[in-house]
């Protein structure tokens, strides 16, 4: 999982800041569209909690946070991405397994993404 957005020889990535690194092409405005469409059909309210399940380099949560007035909790297994996340994007982040989010109080967000 670490060297996920790393790339390898033929294929060399440059992490989150080329948007091209993980996927080899461009995909932000597919990802942002799909964003849009999920929200506008939650209907959440400013101020609701959403977790971005496998958040990345949070670009997802930076736009639900400016678009929707979102709080964004983002946890990835990637360390590199959770410390660029924190660094460069809205939203609070955290290096976990998300298979194991028992720690989380049950009922705490109102909305969950994950793609």
């Amino acid at each position: 999982y670490a060297l996920r957005s790393a790339g390898d020889d033929e294929h060399p990535g440059l992490g989150c800041d080329d948007p091209e690194a993980e996927w080899r092409i461009d995909l932000r405005h597919y990802h942002k569209c799909i964003l849009v469409t999920v929200l506008e059909r939650l209907r959440l309210p400013p101020g609701a909690l959403l977790l971005d399940w496998g958040s990345g380099c949070g670009h997802k949560s930076s736009w639900a946070a400016s678009l929707y007035g979102l709080d964004v909790l983002g946890v990835d297994i990637v360390a590199d991405s959770v410390r660029w996340a924190e660094e460069n994007s809205i939203g609070s982040y955290c290096e976990v397994d998300g298979r194991f989010l028992s720690w989380l109080p049950e009922e705490h967000f109102d909305g969950v993404i994950s793609y």
